[in-house]
């Protein structure tokens, strides 16, 4: 199986490139394959759906259903070699969870670091549906 992405400019929405890859290839594969067909010497942001993804995450886990052609936009981040290298994308928060009555592991939430609280919240609370009672955040101990 082979997957058509076509990467846009997320200011503009001009096509960049249209690369094929396999569903197990990873957003650092697919960032690679944009900048060698489109020519860039920039570092490329990718995002899915306004989320910045990470380069662990593959096709698969990005795109699911049955089609085989998707969009992803990038953002080029230009290098100014006397100052800095281009900053790397910010990355999204890992962040394990463990019911606090059961003890029960949940599975790791992934959460933008610019996300609000609230956002943190209710999807804890979507991921825990089976434990009963008040959903509270501890970050080092201390009520969030």
């Amino acid at each position: 199986l082979v997957v058509q992405v076509s990467a846009h400019l997320a200011m503009s929405g001009q096509l960049l490139a249209s690369v094929q890859l396999d569903p197990t290839d990873n957003v650092a594969r697919l960032r690679e394959r944009v900048a060698e067909e489109a020519g860039e010497t920039s570092s490329l942001w990718v995002l899915v759906d306004g989320r910045m993804v990470q380069d662990h995450e593959t096709l698969a886990e990005l795109f699911f259903g049955n089609s085989t052609s998707f969009r992803v936009e990038v953002v080029r981040c230009e290098p100014i070699p006397a100052l800095a290298p281009a900053p790397k994308a910010p990355a999204n928060w890992n962040i394990n969870i463990r019911g606090g009555l059961s003890g029960e592991a949940q599975p790791a939430l992934k959460i933008w670091p610019l996300d609000p609280l609230a956002s943190l919240r209710a999807e804890v609370i979507r991921q825990m549906l089976g434990e009963a009672g008040p959903v509270q955040l501890l970050l080092n101990g201390q009520l969030l």
